[in-house]
């Protein structure tokens, strides 16, 4: 491999900028090479009429492209793609990188059509479950006929890389998530149970809502904390009100903070369908929360071993939810011993562990390429 002598160049594409789990990383990578001296410019996908969520140090260049449109019929569908592509490949064609880290399955295929013929290499990052979350017909299509020409697949967990199994096994790469150990403080004597994520169906708050509606009654003094938004938002509500639960189950939205919803926590519930690799689970189990979280297949059973740092669940069991919760509820000393463990076992996703994996994959494919 030949020596890099200069700065290296990076573009890092993703959706957006606001408070989801690949606009967190992309921002936490962002801020890592900086301080490596190198030339980062992030190029997302949404408009500039919103400060970014999780905040860029000085010192890389930040592109809003406002190409996130709806797309209400397929030949509105095919214009805004020639146009998000177009326009993608003349911020690229600028910002002349060495190498492009795209997160995002969506942003994945788009970044790979923009580079035709400029010789870029890309890095490809799945940002979930590639077998469970849907992206529509035709961009599976591209998905799999374009991915071969990544230079890279980045996924943050084995089952999740096991989807891409006809590529090459030395481009197919597992990185779990960097997760920085939150400022805020869990409280293990309160009476907060909490769950954080967009309010999508495959989240599963419905199924924790229902939960919790098992135990309410016997605990009267907890109450059910659900942080984020998202088009779920009203059918969550209206379960909360059949249930009888307004007074106990709250949707306060999203934080103005990263991390905030840790205040006063007792007890961390992720009731997902299905994941990527879930970084509130992550900072929750940093920040010392005891954890319950569904064995979906991708991203929790990697994360938690369960019953000495955890619990998982079978996946959409809101019984044994139930059970679960209502054994942490009146065992205090669980939960200070799982979250203990917790604390002590998400060392292995601290930045300082993660972040030299993630240099070292982009030092040695531009190597390759010279």
């Amino acid at each position: 491999m030949s020596e890099i002598t200069k700065p290296i160049s990076i573009a890092l594409v993703i959706s957006g900028l606001g408070p989801g789990g690949a606009e967190r990383v992309a921002t936490i990578l962002a801020n890592h090479w900086v301080g490596l001296g190198w030339r980062v410019t992030v190029l997302a996908m949404d408009r500039d009429d919103t400060l970014p969520y999780f905040a860029l140090k000085p010192g890389s260049t930040v592109r809003r492209m406002g190409l996130l449109a709806d797309s209400p019929n397929p030949p509105a569908a095919l214009s805004n793609t020639i146009r998000r592509v177009r326009t993608l490949r003349a911020e690229l064609r600028r910002a002349a990188p060495d190498i492009v880290l795209s997160l995002g399955a969506r942003t994945n295929v788009l970044c790979l059509l923009a580079v035709a013929g400029l010789h870029v290499p890309v890095v490809a990052a799945e940002r979930s479950d590639p077998g469970q979350h849907q992206i529509g017909d035709a961009w599976s299509w591209l998905r799999r006929r374009l991915y071969p020409r990544a230079a890279a697949i980045v996924a943050q967990s084995k089952s999740a890389l096991a989807f891409f199994q006809d590529m090459p096994l030395k481009r197919r790469v597992v990185i779990g998530n960097p997760i920085c150990a939150p400022e805020t403080a869990s409280d293990a004597q309160a009476s907060k149970i909490v769950g954080v994520g967009r309010l999508t169906r495959e989240k599963g708050f419905d199924l924790l809502i229902d939960a919790f509606a098992r135990i309410a009654e016997e605990h009267p003094h907890w109450s059910l904390v659900i942080y984020g938004e998202g088009p779920e938002r009203s059918d969550l509500v209206r379960r909360i009100i059949d249930r009888g639960l307004e007074k106990r189950v709250s949707l306060p939205g999203r934080t103005a903070q990263p991390g905030q919803w840790i205040d006063g926590a007792a007890i961390f519930v992720l009731p997902s369908r299905y994941e990527g690799f879930p970084n509130a689970l992550g900072e929750a189990l940093a920040a010392g929360l005891p954890t319950i979280a569904f064995d979906c297949r991708s991203g929790p059973s990697e994360m938690i071993d369960n019953g000495k740092d955890g619990m998982l669940l079978a996946p959409e069991d809101t019984a044994a939810l139930a059970t679960a919760l209502g054994c942490l509820i009146r065992e205090p000393q669980t939960r200070v011993r799982l979250g203990t463990a917790a604390r002590q076992s998400m060392r292995r996703f601290a930045p300082d562990v993660i972040l030299p994996r993630w240099t070292d994959l982009i030092v040695s494919l531009i190597e390759n390429k010279s």
